[in-house]
Parts: structure tokens; C-alpha cells; sequence
């Protein structure tokens, strides 16, 4: 009995060793190596300079006048609506360390409830993957949050799922 307590223990402090590990190596990659950084910039900007609603702003081209042409992409609305509304509360470093640090959490949960070897699957995520999405692409690293538990999931129901989502 002793010995299942100390080895569930363990798990959950190699668990939290793990998590820790991965939130400081992001915290890195978004420090000297994120390219979109700067499009966070803009989002707080913007949301502390015109007082509209999210619609208004999104729809209207007002950013488009003051900031040459910056564009948020229109089949994003869902992520831009999450930057959107972030960014009137935190700085948007702070946003994108969140909204990074959420979806390494969620992949990092996925990885330890659906494969033999998490850990390792986490960390090889982490050299490979980690940059491209967590530091730089957002809205497809909320996208493969989505996409990781229907591939993980043993559900029968892939086409279904996908359809809601």
C-alpha cells in the first residue's frame, strides 16, 4: 500500500518537474525567438486605443489606418475575439505567455492521459513543435489542442466531433 502512495507521488512530482520544465523553455522560445510578438502588440494597442466593441474593431479597418495595413486574419475570429479580450486586461506579453502557456498545459494533459510515455512525448513536442506553435503560431496551437485529443481519444466518432468543433 505504502509503495503505490510513494509511486503516485512521484508521478505527480515528476508531473509538476515536467510542466515546469516546459513553461520555462517557453518562456525562452517567446523571449528571443517569437516572430509574432509583435502582432500581440498590436492587439493591446489597439484595444486600449479604440473604444469599440470587439465587431466594430474587427470589422471596421480602423486598425488598418494606424498601423499600415496590419490585417487580423478573418477566419480566426474565435482566437482573435480570445486576444481581443485579453489584451484589455494584461500587457500582451502577458497574453501570449497565457494563451502559450494553456495550450502546452492542455497538450502536456493530453499527452499523460492518452499515451504510454508522456513525458517523452512531451519533451519531443517540446523540441520540435513548441516553437512554431507556442512561440509563434497561436491560433494553431488552440487548433492542435482540438486536434490532439480527437486523434489521442480512442472515440469512434472523429468525423462527428470534427464537425462540431
Amino acid at each position: 500500500m505504502n509503495n503505490s502512495i510513494d509511486n503516485k507521488r512521484f508521478v505527480k512530482l515528476s508531473n509538476i518537474i515536467v510542466v515546469v520544465i516546459g513553461l520555462f523553455f517557453l518562456s525562452f522560445i517567446i523571449q528571443n525567438a517569437s516572430r509574432d510578438l509583435v502582432q500581440y502588440y498590436f492587439y493591446f494597442h489597439e484595444t486600449t486605443k479604440f473604444n469599440t466593441n470587439f465587431l466594430d474593431w474587427y470589422f471596421s479597418g480602423i486598425y488598418k489606418v494606424y498601423y499600415g495595413g496590419f490585417i487580423p486574419s478573418s477566419n480566426e475570429i474565435g482566437a482573435s475575439f480570445l486576444y481581443w479580450t485579453l489584451t484589455k486586461y494584461f500587457s500582451y506579453f502577458t497574453v501570449f505567455y497565457i494563451v502559450s502557456a494553456v495550450c502546452l498545459f492542455l497538450k502536456f494533459y493530453l499527452f499523460n492521459k492518452y499515451l504510454d510515455y508522456p513525458k517523452l512525448a512531451f519533451f519531443a513536442y517540446l523540441l520540435s513543435f513548441a516553437f512554431l506553435w507556442e512561440g509563434n503560431q497561436l491560433s494553431q496551437a488552440i487548433g492542435l489542442v482540438f486536434l490532439l485529443y480527437l486523434l489521442l481519444s480512442n472515440r469512434n466518432r472523429i468525423l462527428l466531433d470534427t464537425l462540431i468543433i
